[in-house]
């Protein structure tokens, strides 16, 4: 699933986002996550998520794809979607996509230690005991 130079594509995709400023349908953290793992996959996972400008117009997309404007909720529905199986936290590699405290979809760093996730300006770093949920990529 994952091309044989994955980490140096994912360095590279997170690089190109550090200076970027958040925004809902551009840089925000369910994008940002899909953009690591198109450049890890060459897979789009979130394809039917895009075309929304705003908070309330990316909870409407939530709720029509999965039923609430829950981050747990639309996971699901994209573990689903995609054959994603959860994994132990503490079993998470590098390249996992990872919820942070319910609220923020993330990528495990490349150190294995962090969930990488937007911030307002740039990419930030929460520790993976942050997780709350785990989904091998």
């Amino acid at each position: 699933m994952r091309y044989d130079d994955w980490p140096s594509r994912l360095h590279g995709y997170v690089e190109s986002q550090q200076d970027a400023k958040f925004a809902y349908g551009r840089f925000d953290c369910g994008l940002f996550a899909a953009g690591c793992i198109e450049a890890m996959t060459g897979e789009d996972f979130a394809s039917d998520l895009r075309g929304y400008t705003s908070g309330c117009q990316a909870r409407e997309v939530c709720k029509r794809l999965c039923g609430s404007a829950s981050i747990p909720n639309l996971a699901e529905y994209i573990a689903a979607r995609h054959n994603l199986k959860a994994v132990p936290i503490l079993h998470a590699q590098r390249g996992d996509l990872a919820i942070v405290k319910d609220r923020r979809f993330g990528i495990v760093a490349l150190n294995g230690t962090e969930v990488m996730v937007p911030g307002r300006i740039g990419v930030l770093r929460f520790p993976l005991t942050d997780a709350t949920k785990v989904y091998r990529i």
